[in-house]
């Protein structure tokens, strides 16, 4: 070992263009020693090694010649003295951390590719100890950085989601979560069942399940094209919204009143946003088959459930009288957004951080504001143009037959006396 090393320090400090006098002066020993450690005459001592190494950019066994049998061999006994100080009846955070450390520094090729220690420092609680969860963080991140073995990256990103602190698991999941198995949802889901955190688990299993059925009542792939050259039918428009709608009186216990299609029974409740969505679009298809009364029964209870909307107290919970649902349940808000030189209200529902847009605008992109030009061709109308028919929703001449409906033009009025407005201050 001693000719390996003495040939080693010479070779890494001639790579580095430095001079015996120059590492000697970093490590704070004579010329001497250094010359005597090259010649093979003498070794360094062993509380040096770390501290070449580091000069050096190599690990501890790297500076030592030895073979890639030894240092799995190695690896494998600083596992034990890891296992053993975890599991000490008295855990010594700054001997577990060392060991972490002395793992990170000397036997990079290994830990990088194996993540069983991780399990040790989990089953055991030690991540619990702060010293001891920033190494892990240094670990995590140099496993992300340089590991090849893409299988390791996600069990670490695993089992960290599991193990990370609540200061810092939602940037941890901003940076690591992806699409699919390691999605933000999916990692939280392992980690409230590991810290068998059941109300956080169920939230979650809840908020989940509303973005289920949101993609199903208001993906608007469902309204597909049906017929020739890119056409569909009020009528099959018509059934689907149907089906949404029954679904949300199902998932609400509701069998609806003939007067509240959309709403089942007249209610605000946890599903306001879908509904509202839902009974505009029910309107038209109604209309356009031919159902006048229907359709304005539909865009009554709507504009009703619009009003209730924009009048609810700031903070008031939405819930479902669903058990599926009785966890979830998001709060009412509102805000004043800049609209062409005035401010307009919106109404809000959010839920920790998370919001769900329910407004109503008289302008452009904003939200509700294409459905407030879709009723009434005097606001905005363009994104409805009625000689751009075949738009991804539905044709805007469908809603012909009622327009001229006292029972029309009273309920658009009451959608008029919704947008509220304020002018614009330099405050």
């Amino acid at each position: 070992m001693k000719l390996s090393l003495g040939d080693n320090i010479r070779t890494f400090r001639r790579a580095m263009d430095m001079t015996q006098e120059q590492l000697a002066e970093q490590l704070g020993v004579s010329f001497q020693s250094v010359s005597r450690w090259e010649n093979g005459t003498t070794y360094p001592d062993m509380e040096l090694l770390p501290a070449l190494a580091r000069i050096f950019s190599v690990t501890v066994d790297a500076l030592l010649g030895m073979s890639d049998e030894e240092k799995q061999k190695n690896f494998e006994e600083i596992k034990k003295r890891l296992r053993n100080a975890v599991y000490a009846e008295e855990k010594d955070e700054a001997a577990i951390t060392a060991v972490l450390r002395e793992m990170r520094r000397d036997y990079s090729e290994f830990f990088r590719n194996d993540s069983y220690y991780f399990d040790d420092l989990r089953n055991s609680g030690a991540y619990r100890l702060p010293a001891v969860m920033e190494e892990m963080r240094i670990i995590f991140d140099d496993v992300q950085m340089h590991s090849s073995n893409n299988f390791a990256k996600c069990v670490f990103i695993q089992q960290m989601a599991e193990l990370e602190d609540e200061e810092h698991i939602t940037e941890f999941l901003k940076r690591n979560a992806t699409a699919i198995d390691l999605s933000g949802d999916a990692l939280l889901r392992r980690r409230y069942g590991f810290r068998k955190e059941t109300d956080k688990l169920e939230k979650l299993r809840q908020v989940q399940l509303y973005e289920l059925i949101e993609k199903l009542c208001l993906e608007r792939d469902t309204w597909a094209n049906r017929g020739e050259k890119g056409s569909y039918s009020a009528e099959y428009c018509k059934y689907i919204s149907e089906v949404r709608l029954n679904l949300l009186h199902s998932l609400c216990n509701i069998t609806p009143d003939p007067k509240h299609p959309v709403t089942g029974d007249g209610s605000l409740d946890l599903f306001v946003d879908f509904r509202l969505l839902i009974g505009a679009m029910y309107t038209a298809y109604c209309a356009g088959c031919g159902e006048t009364e229907r359709a304005l029964t539909v865009m009554e209870d709507w504009i009703s459930l619009f009003e209730k909307v924009m009048s609810a107290p700031e903070g008031q919970k939405l819930t479902c009288t669903s058990p599926a649902m009785d966890v979830f349940s998001p709060k009412t808000d509102s805000f004043w957004m800049p609209v062409r030189g005035h401010e307009e209200r919106f109404g809000l529902l959010t839920d920790d951080g998370e919001y769900s847009y329910y407004a109503l605008c008289s302008e452009a992109g904003y939200f509700y504001g294409e459905h407030y030009g879709l009723f009434d061709p005097s606001g905005y109308c363009g994104y409805f143009d009625p000689d751009n028919a075949g738009f991804e929703l539905f044709d805007p001449r469908w809603l012909d037959p009622i327009r001229e409906e006292p029972r029309f033009k009273a309920a658009l009025a009451r959608l008029h006396a919704l947008i509220e407005t304020r002018e614009l201050t330099e405050n």
